[in-house]
């Protein structure tokens, strides 16, 4: 390590952000290989994984708001980042069909 370039702080992710990135990646990927599997459209599959995943975040934040927790837009942003690259990560690894 060079002492004149000090390395940059790390970036730290509350642990519930890292939880709802990986609920979003999980119901996406699970939803992504459902759909493609009974489709045979991998584009489906990931479209119908990143939907799911958003409705999923934004069911959590409305039962969030009927006294079950704390209303917060970065954890359904969140979820759905994790949505979207589980999405992109599935067709990366199945190819688009």
């Amino acid at each position: 390590m060079n002492p004149l370039t000090p390395e940059p702080p790390a970036v730290q992710i509350p642990r519930d952000k890292q939880l709802h990135l990986a609920a979003g990646g999980t119901i996406s990927l699970l939803v992504s290989f459902g759909v493609a599997g009974l489709s045979g459209s991998t584009i489906a599959g990931a479209a119908a994984g990143v939907v799911v995943a958003s409705l999923a975040g934004f069911g959590k934040e409305k039962w969030d708001s009927q006294g079950h927790g704390h209303v917060e837009f970065a954890d359904y942003a969140y979820t759905l980042l994790g949505g979207v690259l589980s999405a992109a990560f599935f067709l990366g690894i199945m190819g688009v069909t």
